[in-house]
């Protein structure tokens, strides 16, 4: 057999490099010229009307608007979110799928094991679009008015007081089973594939309490149906500054906040992923975008997809230890 010489093999390789190169640096300068050339799909892990779904209508009308083609959303619910996580991770990498990724993505790490489409690593992140307070509420018939008032009525009628919250693995699931590690309460915890029929029950009195991102409850708290006792995070929503935070109806080291925003499947090339953080940053500064998301309980993020990349695995760090502490399972 004949053995190429070290300087043939040499040059072999160095063409080699040379067209790759120069593939790579023409491909990428078309993608990001040419990127989007047809419509976007935005991925939910929600039912319509749920926090995700809420996001990906409101910036998906002004993301059609800046790059002239349509932004779909579609829904997809249910396996406390994993549906729509293998969906998008499986999707082709173009840029043309995306997830709106909640902080579930970071928490399924932990609450699964083995998760076919590899969890957070499957995915790349693209922006953080908002972070947003967790709310405990109850309907508005229950005698209850503060934190306190609802844990005393725990106490009182122990596995009796019904508290809903939206999918395994959303943060008010986990901040639900935390409640009753740290407080010693007994509540009887149901958990819904998202967060609208979880707030159709506490509408309807079915349940008397449900623990849900700000937003899709905002509307009822407005109206009056749903009665705010506590936010999560640590500063009152300006969306309802007459809402205390957990903290200050006395709930300690119980202070949470989610975030949501988009990421595309891990193998996206990085041209595309640079356009479309473009793109939606500019979204996000957008003062019209700005206004609709604070108006439903969102605070707007926006920066670097490395920024997002980074919360995303702090998110799976901090969950995991609440998850471990608290012997949190996959059905609560």
């Amino acid at each position: 057999m004949h053995t190429p010489s070290p300087l043939r093999r040499h040059l072999r390789g160095l063409a080699a490099a040379l067209l790759a190169a120069s593939l790579g640096v023409a491909g990428g300068a078309a993608t990001a010229a040419d990127f989007p050339a047809r419509p976007i799909r935005l991925v939910a892990p929600a039912a319509p009307g749920g926090s995700p779904d809420i996001l990906a209508r409101t910036v998906g009308q002004f993301l059609n608007e800046r790059v002239k083609q349509p932004v779909v959303v579609e829904n997809k619910p249910g396996g406390a979110g994993n549906i729509a996580h293998e969906l998008v991770a499986r999707a082709a990498p173009d840029g043309y799928t995306l997830l709106v990724a909640t902080d579930q993505l970071a928490i399924n790490d932990s609450l699964f094991h083995d998760l076919s489409y590899g969890g957070s690593r499957g995915f790349a992140g693209v922006v953080q679009a908002i972070s947003a307070p967790q709310v405990l509420v109850v309907n508005s018939t229950v005698p209850a008015r503060s934190v306190a008032e609802f844990l005393d009525l725990a106490r009182a009628r122990p596995g009796e007081i019904a508290v809903a919250t939206p999918a395994v693995g959303t943060v008010g699931h986990l901040a639900t089973a935390l409640l009753q590690r740290r407080t010693g309460v007994r509540l009887n915890h149901i958990v819904y594939k998202s967060a609208q029929p979880a707030i159709a029950e506490a509408l309807s009195g079915r349940v008397q309490a449900v623990f849900v991102t700000l937003a899709p409850a905002l509307p009822h708290i407005q109206s009056g149906a749903l009665r705010a006792l506590a936010v999560s995070t640590a500063e009152r929503s300006p969306a309802v500054p007459e809402v205390p935070t957990t903290a200050e109806a006395g709930l300690k080291d119980f202070t949470f906040s989610s975030w949501q925003g988009f990421s595309a499947p891990a193998a996206t090339p990085a041209p595309v992923l640079d356009a479309l953080n473009a793109h939606f940053n500019a979204v996000l500064a957008d003062p019209r975008t700005r206004t609709a998301l604070t108006a439903q309980g969102f605070d707007v993020a926006g920066g670097t997809r490395q920024a997002f990349d980074g919360l995303v695995a702090a998110s799976a760090a901090q969950w995991g230890d609440v998850i471990r502490a608290a012997d949190i399972k996959p059905v609560d």
